[in-house]
């Protein structure tokens, strides 16, 4: 019987952690940092952020995908701020003045940084084609969702106590 439990134990650990593995955000809200290669890189001089262009490509078949993220240092987290599938082209950026600036081909953005930790880190710009889309912010929704169910379902695992039927003693 001590085997059952030591098993239940693991795999309640194994879910458990896969259940706080989806709860923690990783850099990206959209894109794949692992498919992506540092284009440029920039800091804001007034409050020493860095601001990094990512660009992404999943193969011969997909678009190129361009992700701007910042790193306040210290303790906070690198975070995707803007995401552009296939267009915009972002070339470089610029940062002066309070304001991180996106430079493309076709077209510029500017963000004042104050923005990007206000607004942006929670629901990054994401440009599919160069119009506005909000799908990639559902992903978040579902990750989230299913990182609570596991992390429920790995804590009842190793909490559930079977009930003990009990057997006639034998007189």
């Amino acid at each position: 019987m001590k085997h059952n439990g030591i098993s239940r134990w693991m795999i309640a650990t194994i879910v458990l952690g896969l259940g706080i593995w989806f709860l923690i955000p990783g850099r990206n809200i959209a894109g794949n940092p692992q498919s992506e290669i540092l284009i440029d890189e920039c800091v804001a001089v007034e409050s020493g952020e860095r601001i990094r262009l990512y660009r992404g490509g999943g193969g011969a078949t997909v678009a190129y995908w361009y992700s701007v993220t910042m790193d306040p240092g210290m303790f906070a987290r690198e975070r995707q701020f803007f995401y552009a599938y296939s267009s915009p082209q972002i070339d470089n950026l610029r940062c002066e003045n309070g304001e991180v600036t996106l430079v493309g081909l076709s077209q510029s953005f500017s963000f004042p940084v104050e923005k990007i930790y206000r607004k942006m880190f929670d629901r990054p710009m994401i440009l599919y084609r160069g119009q506005p889309d909000d799908v990639s912010n559902g992903l978040r929704v579902v990750t989230v969702c299913l990182g609570l169910v596991l992390s429920i379902i790995g804590l009842s695992i190793a909490f559930w106590r079977p009930k003990r039927i009990a057997t006639p003693s034998a007189q």
